[in-house]
């Protein structure tokens, strides 16, 4: 997957570490490398941080995507940031929940056609950093390993998609 901070929109300045507690699945010895991101038509800063390497399913699956799914991806990215720093929210497509507690909620957003097996799946969560957003992408997949990525949010920290997500899924198999 193409580096987001090198994409237009994106500076990459300094690196920060950021630990335990803003990573939804990591032990005391995982560590995740997040960039300042900046966006100068808001005047804020913005952390960004991928949490690709912490799964090998995660890192192959945005290994898997091509130059263009990449694009499509950090563009989604840019977009999800920048709703953000405008309207100061969140709207996605699902929200994922963990059943543990201190768990953040990871969003998720479908990029294309929901219906579309080849369509993309973003998974990520927001935290704060030095007082600032910080964004994580938690996993990047095609539509068709979705439930693989969310078997593995499950299986790691008790993650689960909602119920309404979950029926709407079995009635469109119907």
């Amino acid at each position: 997957m193409a580096r987001v901070e090198l994409q237009p929109g994106f500076a990459d300045h300094n690196k920060r570490v950021v630990g335990r507690q803003d990573v939804p699945w990591f032990n005391n010895e995982q560590k995740a490398v997040i960039t300042f991101a900046a966006f100068p038509d808001h005047g804020k800063p913005v952390y960004l941080g991928s949490l690709l390497k912490t799964h090998p399913l995660f890192l192959g699956l945005a290994r898997g995507l091509n130059g263009d799914e990449s694009r499509k991806v950090n563009s989604r990215i840019r977009i999800v940031i920048e709703r953000y720093l405008d309207q100061g929210e969140n709207r996605c497509a699902a929200t994922m929940s963990s059943l543990r507690e201190g768990k953040p909620d990871i969003q998720v957003e479908i990029i294309g056609d929901s219906f579309d097996a080849n369509s993309l799946r973003l998974y990520y969560h927001r935290g704060d950093f030095m007082g600032a957003p910080a964004f994580y992408i938690d996993a990047v997949a095609k539509t068709k390993y979705a439930k693989k990525v969310e078997n593995a949010l499950g299986e790691l920290a008790g993650y689960q998609m909602p119920n309404a997500w979950i029926e709407g899924k079995k009635k469109r198999k119907n």
